[in-house]
């Protein structure tokens, strides 16, 4: 399995004013999402301190990826290619 990026466009009226939403998702779950204007990678990880950032309800807390993609296809081809390194290293929040 790889991780992927599933682009959803936007329905409804005011669909035109609105830009693509990107999940990250693995093995059909999503465990992120990637900002379509800036083009940053963030997933979701489990906090190793429940209390680090003074939310005790909260056991997952966002990480940005230190990778910068130039397009929507270079994010596809770095998370395929770094799958194992990325849920290996990352203890990533398959809620």
């Amino acid at each position: 399995m790889y991780i992927i990026i599933k682009t959803t466009k936007s329905t409804g009226r005011w669909r035109s004013f609105e830009k693509p939403y990107h999940e990250i998702m693995y093995n059909k779950i999503a465990i992120g999402y990637m900002e379509h204007e800036m083009l940053t990678m963030r997933v979701k990880v489990i906090k190793k301190n429940i209390n680090s950032d003074g939310n005790p309800n909260c056991k997952w807390k966002w990480v940005t990826l230190k990778y910068n993609p130039t397009s929507i296809q270079d994010a596809k081809s770095y998370l395929k290619t770094f799958t194992k390194e990325i849920l290996t290293k990352l203890d990533i929040c398959f809620d």
